[in-house]
């Protein structure tokens, strides 16, 4: 997997959260955003809980 894909998913969530309630962003607008495809946003992650996970650990990480 791409490393610069998935630091994108979550730049992209933590934007979109700066406007929106986490429960009303779709996982179409998060790879709309990101300007990827469905199909990639769902290789990296399968879930919307998976982006929050991901983003937490690396934010508890330092990173």
């Amino acid at each position: 997997m791409n490393e610069e894909i998935d630091k994108l998913i979550q730049k992209t969530t933590l934007e979109l959260l700066k406007h929106k309630e986490y429960k009303d962003i779709q996982m179409k607008e998060i790879a709309e955003k990101a300007n990827i495809g469905r199909r990639t946003l769902y290789r990296y992650f399968a879930y919307k809980d998976e982006i929050m996970r991901r983003i937490v650990l690396r934010e508890s990480e330092g990173e």
